[in-house]
């Protein structure tokens, strides 16, 4: 329970860096990853680590070109209609393991 707790702290970051960054899109997809980067679908209980490990993977897809990093690399070449849907699935999990943590505080 304590790694999913940790879960949710990080993914609200990224999920508050999508929000209310003025940076566009691929920047603040950058910044939500540094808010959950320390995160493995491990710390996310069974029904959703898979969909954590899909937005990692989507984010990380890219080889790292010189110093710029995996994350970089591969916003660089994602298109805004990629991007949107990832910020939206971030969000989702966010929602999502909020609703599963709670759920569990009320049994």
């Amino acid at each position: 329970m304590s790694s999913q707790l940790y879960a949710l702290e990080k993914m609200s970051a990224a999920v508050r860096s999508l929000a209310v960054g003025p940076e566009p899109l691929p920047q603040r997809l950058e910044y939500a990853f540094l808010a959950f980067h320390t995160l493995s679908p491990k710390d996310f209980p069974d029904k959703l680590a898979s969909r954590f490990a899909e937005i990692h993977d989507a984010l990380t897809r890219e080889k790292a070109v010189g110093n710029e990093g995996r994350v970089r690399a591969t916003l660089a070449k994602m298109d805004k209609s990629t991007a949107q849907d990832i910020a939206i699935a971030i969000l989702g999990l966010e929602f999502d393991l909020r609703e599963h943590l709670d759920r569990g505080q009320r049994r």
